[in-house]
Protein backbone atom coordinates (compact mmCIF):
# COMPACT_ATOMS: atom_id res chain seq x y z
CA UNK A 1 0.00 0.00 0.00
CA UNK A 2 1.32 3.17 -0.68
CA UNK A 3 1.24 6.27 1.63
CA UNK A 4 -1.47 8.31 -0.53
CA UNK A 5 -3.73 5.09 -1.10
CA UNK A 6 -3.35 4.87 3.11
CA UNK A 7 -4.20 8.57 3.73
CA UNK A 8 -7.10 7.97 1.60
CA UNK A 9 -8.70 5.29 3.47
CA UNK A 10 -7.55 6.72 6.80
CA UNK A 11 -9.90 9.94 5.33
CA UNK A 12 -12.60 7.55 4.70
CA UNK A 13 -13.20 5.50 7.43
CA UNK A 14 -10.90 7.02 10.61
CA UNK A 15 -7.77 6.21 12.38
CA UNK A 16 -9.10 3.09 13.37
CA UNK A 17 -7.58 0.30 11.24
CA UNK A 18 -10.32 -2.03 12.68
CA UNK A 19 -13.23 0.29 10.97
CA UNK A 20 -11.79 -0.47 7.13
CA UNK A 21 -12.69 -2.53 4.94
CA UNK A 22 -11.65 -6.06 5.65
CA UNK A 23 -9.60 -6.60 2.15
CA UNK A 24 -7.53 -3.60 3.07
CA UNK A 25 -6.46 -4.04 6.69
CA UNK A 26 -3.36 -6.57 6.52
CA UNK A 27 -2.13 -4.22 3.99
CA UNK A 28 -2.59 -1.07 5.75
CA UNK A 29 -1.41 -2.64 9.11
CA UNK A 30 1.97 -3.46 7.25
CA UNK A 31 2.11 -0.23 5.85
CA UNK A 32 1.53 1.51 9.62
CA UNK A 33 4.59 -0.74 10.54
CA UNK A 34 7.20 0.36 7.68
CA UNK A 35 5.93 3.69 7.60
CA UNK A 36 6.54 6.43 9.99
CA UNK A 37 3.90 8.55 8.50
CA UNK A 38 1.80 6.38 8.80
CA UNK A 39 1.55 7.38 12.44
CA UNK A 40 0.34 10.78 11.84
CA UNK A 41 -1.96 10.14 9.19
CA UNK A 42 -3.54 7.92 12.05
CA UNK A 43 -3.61 10.62 14.44
CA UNK A 44 -5.10 13.32 12.45
CA UNK A 45 -7.68 10.60 11.43
CA UNK A 46 -8.51 10.25 14.89
CA UNK A 47 -8.94 13.75 15.69
CA UNK A 48 -11.25 14.05 12.92
CA UNK A 49 -13.13 10.86 15.15
CA UNK A 50 -13.02 12.24 18.04
CA UNK A 51 -14.74 15.55 16.91
CA UNK A 52 -17.56 14.04 15.45
CA UNK A 53 -18.25 11.68 18.66
CA UNK A 54 -18.12 14.84 20.50
CA UNK A 55 -20.67 16.90 18.13
CA UNK A 56 -22.84 13.83 17.91
CA UNK A 57 -23.13 12.95 21.45
CA UNK A 58 -24.08 16.74 21.93
CA UNK A 59 -26.81 16.36 19.60
CA UNK A 60 -26.54 19.14 17.30
CA UNK A 61 -23.26 20.00 15.10
CA UNK A 62 -20.88 21.93 17.09
CA UNK A 63 -17.32 22.34 15.16
CA UNK A 64 -14.68 22.02 17.30
CA UNK A 65 -11.43 23.27 16.33
CA UNK A 66 -10.34 19.55 14.22
CA UNK A 67 -13.18 20.01 12.57
CA UNK A 68 -12.91 23.68 11.18
CA UNK A 69 -9.51 22.97 10.51
CA UNK A 70 -10.55 20.00 8.75
CA UNK A 71 -12.86 22.10 6.67
CA UNK A 72 -10.99 25.04 6.18
CA UNK A 73 -8.70 22.93 4.02
CA UNK A 74 -11.06 22.01 1.64
CA UNK A 75 -10.93 24.47 -0.61
CA UNK A 76 -7.31 24.29 -0.49
CA UNK A 77 -6.85 20.68 -1.44
CA UNK A 78 -9.54 21.22 -3.86
CA UNK A 79 -8.34 25.02 -5.86
CA UNK A 80 -9.13 25.32 -9.26
CA UNK A 81 -6.92 26.71 -11.97
CA UNK A 82 -7.67 30.30 -13.33
CA UNK A 83 -8.18 29.75 -16.99
CA UNK A 84 -5.61 31.25 -19.17
CA UNK A 85 -6.04 34.52 -20.80
CA UNK A 86 -8.08 34.21 -24.04
CA UNK A 87 -9.67 30.89 -22.54
CA UNK A 88 -12.61 32.06 -20.83
CA UNK A 89 -14.85 28.94 -20.48
CA UNK A 90 -18.35 29.43 -21.39
CA UNK A 91 -21.03 26.90 -21.04
CA UNK A 92 -22.22 25.57 -24.05
CA UNK A 93 -24.70 22.37 -25.82
CA UNK A 94 -21.44 20.36 -25.54
CA UNK A 95 -20.68 21.30 -21.63
CA UNK A 96 -17.78 23.50 -20.97
CA UNK A 97 -16.11 24.59 -24.25
CA UNK A 98 -13.40 27.74 -24.70
CA UNK A 99 -15.51 30.88 -26.12
CA UNK A 100 -15.31 31.18 -29.70
CA UNK A 101 -14.79 34.49 -31.61
CA UNK A 102 -17.71 35.55 -33.69
CA UNK A 103 -16.23 35.92 -36.83
CA UNK A 104 -13.66 33.30 -37.62
CA UNK A 105 -16.95 30.93 -36.95
CA UNK A 106 -18.97 32.78 -39.29
CA UNK A 107 -15.82 32.80 -41.94
CA UNK A 108 -15.67 29.07 -41.38
CA UNK A 109 -19.85 28.59 -41.98
CA UNK A 110 -19.42 30.79 -45.08
CA UNK A 111 -16.86 28.31 -46.44
CA UNK A 112 -18.26 25.44 -45.66
CA UNK A 113 -21.49 26.81 -47.44
CA UNK A 114 -19.61 27.96 -50.40
CA UNK A 115 -17.59 24.53 -50.73
CA UNK A 116 -20.67 22.56 -50.49
CA UNK A 117 -22.93 24.76 -52.99
CA UNK A 118 -19.92 24.34 -55.78
CA UNK A 119 -20.17 20.53 -55.12
CA UNK A 120 -23.26 20.73 -55.68
CA UNK A 121 -24.03 22.49 -58.93
CA UNK A 122 -20.76 20.64 -60.57
CA UNK A 123 -22.29 17.51 -59.42
CA UNK A 124 -25.98 18.46 -60.78
CA UNK A 125 -24.19 20.01 -64.35
CA UNK A 126 -22.62 16.44 -64.38
CA UNK A 127 -25.27 14.37 -63.94
CA UNK A 128 -27.60 16.35 -66.12
CA UNK A 129 -27.98 14.93 -70.06
CA UNK A 130 -26.85 16.26 -73.06
CA UNK A 131 -30.25 17.52 -75.59
CA UNK A 132 -28.07 17.15 -78.39
CA UNK A 133 -27.29 13.18 -77.99
CA UNK A 134 -29.70 10.57 -78.32
CA UNK A 135 -30.25 9.08 -75.20
CA UNK A 136 -27.92 5.54 -74.14
CA UNK A 137 -31.12 3.07 -74.60
CA UNK A 138 -31.76 4.65 -77.68
CA UNK A 139 -28.35 3.61 -79.32
CA UNK A 140 -28.21 -0.10 -78.43
CA UNK A 141 -27.50 -2.25 -81.16
CA UNK A 142 -28.01 -5.82 -80.21
CA UNK A 143 -25.49 -8.38 -82.16
CA UNK A 144 -26.25 -11.89 -82.90
CA UNK A 145 -30.19 -11.86 -82.93
CA UNK A 146 -31.94 -11.50 -86.16
CA UNK A 147 -35.82 -11.42 -86.61
CA UNK A 148 -36.55 -9.11 -84.78
CA UNK A 149 -38.41 -6.51 -85.95
CA UNK A 150 -37.08 -3.17 -85.82
CA UNK A 151 -33.19 -4.75 -84.81
CA UNK A 152 -31.32 -4.49 -87.76
CA UNK A 153 -29.03 -7.70 -88.66
CA UNK A 154 -25.44 -7.61 -88.18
Amino acid sequence: MRRHRFARYARAYGGDIERWPAGVRAAAYAFAEDDPAAEGILAEACRLDRALDRSARAGKAVPSDDLAFAVALIPARHARRAPERGMALRPSWLGLAPAARPAPLAAAVLLALTIGYSAGAVGLAASMPDPAEPPLDMTLVIEGITGLKGVPAS
